[in-house]
């Protein structure tokens, strides 16, 4: 389930991202975090509000499924979880080309 929820690159820089904090992230932080990254999607669209509905519908339900991050909706907050550092070693002594194949 770990190479699972981190074979999207937008989880695993979500991940790498909460790795360079101290320990709770507001959703917030993270909707910011990768607004800065992206200005516009191909369509033109806002990447905001559409990373917004795929960071609480598909992203963090599939890291909190696979005890990478805790998340509940309502907190708005993400923490690291049992799994999570797991999910950092891998992240840094594995491919992306790897996480991808498995």
């Amino acid at each position: 389930m770990v190479f699972e929820a981190l074979a999207d690159h937008r989880r695993r820089e979500l991940c790498a991202y909460l790795a360079s904090k101290s320990d709770t992230v507001e959703i917030t932080a993270i909707l910011s975090h990768f607004e800065q990254r992206q200005s516009t999607t191909p369509d033109g669209g806002h990447p905001r509000a559409r990373f917004k509905i795929e960071l609480h519908h598909v992203h963090l339900p599939l890291l909190d499924d696979a005890d990478i991050v805790e998340y509940t909706p309502q907190s708005k907050q993400i923490s690291p979880d049992r799994h999570f550092d797991v999910a950092e070693a891998l992240l840094e002594t594995t491919t992306e080309q790897e996480l991808i194949a498995r």
